[in-house]
């Protein structure tokens, strides 16, 4: 997605930017194990193909990405005008990604056809006059690859810092799935995680997502989580998890790519 293309997050506990080619290497390599990939449902792909990747996660407009860096270290941040490609996102500061697709909210149809349905109403006749935005969901993913950062909190960070930019963005987000003519709204937020891997679980279910039907898993064996209250109401409880999490200062930085280091 261009929206993000040259803006980049700062917070105290992580920095957020754009996949950028220069960090295709250390995400092939990541990509390399097994177990990561298991654990992500990824394909094993070639050089060659992680690049045509990275080139995908930038036009595409259904997917939004950004790698999760290790921070400059800053006395004082808001001395900090730009972020340094190359430089403050070097390939010994990478720690993983964190991904938003969107889709059309399959959730919210079913709601609608069974209002329509009442009273033997046929649901083919409703008036186009109830038609409104498309309706679009946002499923998450989130990657910490380093062994060695897992387990310090910097997953959760990431989660929290990307949601956020989501929700202040969210209009933004999916302006580029609309046709001429056409309106969309991000109706809501979710995630599919793996019935085994606890550790992710309890990360989602800390920041506000929900299981849809506890106790039951996908044919996958996944649980389906999802935020269950309005997108506005869960901006504000993102901020308040930010403020409490030390992160409450985070900004938007201009992504620098004019230095030779750059890419």
């Amino acid at each position: 997605m261009k929206l993000n293309e040259d803006t980049a997050l700062l917070s105290p506990k992580i920095l957020l930017v754009p996949y950028d080619p220069h960090h295709v290497p250390t995400y092939h390599q990541w990509m390399e194990d097994t177990a990561l990939r298991d654990a992500t449902a990824s394909e094993g792909l070639s050089i060659e193909e992680e690049y045509n990747m990275q080139r995908g996660w930038r036009l595409d407009p259904d997917k939004l990405t950004f790698i999760s860096v290790i921070p400059p270290a800053i006395e004082n941040e808001t001395d900090k005008a730009s972020i340094i490609a190359g430089s403050d996102d070097a390939a010994s500061r990478m720690i993983g990604d964190v991904n938003l697709f969107f889709q059309e909210d399959d959730d919210d149809e079913d709601d609608e056809s069974d209002e329509g349905m009442e009273d033997g109403d046929d649901n083919s006749a409703l008036s186009t006059d109830l038609e409104g935005p498309r309706k679009i969901a946002g499923e998450v993913e989130v990657m910490i690859a380093r062994s060695e950062y897992r387990g310090r909190g910097l997953g959760k960070a990431t989660l929290l810092l990307f949601l956020a930019y989501v929700l202040r963005n969210r209009e933004e987000v999916v302006a580029g799935l609309c046709k001429d003519g056409e309106t969309a709204t991000l109706s809501t937020l979710k995630v599919k995680i793996n019935r085994n891997n606890h550790q992710s679980i309890g990360l989602f279910e800390n920041v506000g997502f929900r299981k849809k039907t506890p106790g039951t898993t996908n044919y996958f064996g996944e649980y389906e989580m999802c935020v269950e209250m309005p997108l506005e109401q869960f901006q504000v409880h993102i901020d308040g998890l930010l403020e409490e999490y030390g992160m409450g200062n985070w900004r938007e930085l201009q992504y620098d790519r004019s230095l030779p280091n750059g890419h």
